[in-house]
């Protein structure tokens, strides 16, 4: 664990003579990243409703004391749905044929091999160079995976005023009506990673790397298995999320403004670690969520997989799906286990390591097959 004051600005020379052993190549990444030389207020919103004025340098701190923030600077959102007009989910399981077929395609090569280039990048802080190159690198993966889907597809690079875009895949489904009368189903998660001080080495192997290969690898299950759905799906890899859930609260502003309706969004985030002397679970996180879509994947659970479902709370603007939330959308987030035992000493550091004790790709395969049945089970097998 390392302390640290700034009392001024921190120049770039400053930061490199912090990190005296990164290498020339990433020093001149730096040199030209708007990291710690950013001293642009923003407005930041906190759990009880106080919204801040500080510099951007100021999120550096937050995150250091684990205090959640929005950063509401550019938002637009206002609810866009609520009481009778929100979606209602079925109470029973349809398609556990289909998606016992496909599990079978479901293997830990995928994401062994993405983790290990995901994380080879310096960091993936959202302004940093190395930051777009890993987006580059992604978007690649997820054009690679989309062609093996039966399914027309089309991948929308969604930029922001920061060097890293958001990743959006849409899977168009074959019944126009029913895509109309429900909206799209949506799978998330976030690409970008952060070290406590954005200049130091931020792997993000379970944060959120692991949720970033868990997507890809339903994609990948899928694609092998011929599955086409009968409504709208789309996978989104949000840019920002560790700056305040600034990429998917663009991506949100824009849905709303495009009268986009929503089915049901599901957040993947920290995907891959259990804790040494305890058994694996997921943690079910049940506030800043729709009660109804989360009791919806309990059933899942309950029907697809093996271990236990285990209620927790994250409190305010914890990851990505509190964007949907604050727009009135549906949504709903399953994390690797109950808060406490989460992997909280290595994120935000440059242990965040797929190698490290506890990191469990097997773990991991179960939020795909989750997320399996989470798309097909909303969007139908056609």
């Amino acid at each position: 664990m390392c302390t640290y004051v700034l009392s001024k600005p921190l120049g770039v020379q400053q930061a490199y003579t912090i990190q005296s052993n990164i290498s020339h190549e990433e020093y001149t990444i730096y040199r030209n990243a708007p990291l710690l030389t950013s001293w642009s207020m923003r407005h930041l919103e906190l759990s009880d409703g106080r919204i801040m004025r500080v510099p951007e340098l100021y999120k550096t701190w937050l995150r250091y004391r684990g205090i959640r923030f929005i950063d509401v600077t550019d938002t637009k959102v206002h609810a866009v749905i609520e009481g009778d007009e929100a979606p209602t989910y079925p109470t029973k399981v349809r398609f556990d044929a289909e998606l016992e077929r496909a599990f079978q395609y479901v293997c830990e090569a995928g994401p062994r091999s993405d983790l290990k280039k995901l994380t080879s990048f310096f960091t993936r802080y959202y302004r940093s160079h190395t930051g777009y190159l890993s987006q580059k690198w992604l978007q690649s993966q997820v054009g690679l995976l989309a062609g093996m889907l039966e399914a027309h597809t089309s991948i929308k690079v969604f930029q922001h005023p920061w060097p890293q875009s958001t990743i959006i895949l849409h899977v168009k489904g074959s019944n126009e009506t029913l895509t109309k009368e429900r909206g799209v189903t949506i799978l998330g998660a976030h690409q970008d990673s952060v070290n406590f001080v954005p200049v130091f080495a931020a792997p993000g192997a379970d944060d959120d790397g692991s949720g970033t290969v868990t997507l890809l690898e339903t994609l990948r299950a899928l694609g092998k298995a011929g599955w086409k759905p009968a409504s709208d799906v789309e996978f989104h890899w949000y840019s920002a999320e560790e700056g305040g859930l600034l990429g998917s609260q663009a991506v949100v502003d824009d849905y709303v403004r495009r009268h986009i309706r929503v089915y049901a969004m599901m957040q993947q985030d920290m995907t891959a670690y259990v804790k040494s002397d305890t058994k694996e679970r997921f943690g079910l996180v049940t506030d800043y969520v729709s009660p109804k879509l989360t009791q919806f994947l309990e059933l899942l659970a309950k029907h697809y997989s093996d271990i236990p479902m285990v209620h927790t709370k994250l409190h305010y603007g914890a990851s990505d799906h509190a964007s949907w939330t604050r727009a009135g959308w549906p949504s709903a987030f399953v994390m690797e286990a109950p808060f406490e035992d989460c992997n909280l000493r290595m994120i935000h550091t440059s242990l965040d390591r797929y190698d490290i004790p506890g990191f469990s790709i097997p773990h991991l395969l179960r939020f795909v097959k989750l997320s399996m049945a989470f798309v097909v089970e909303l969007a139908e097998w056609a």
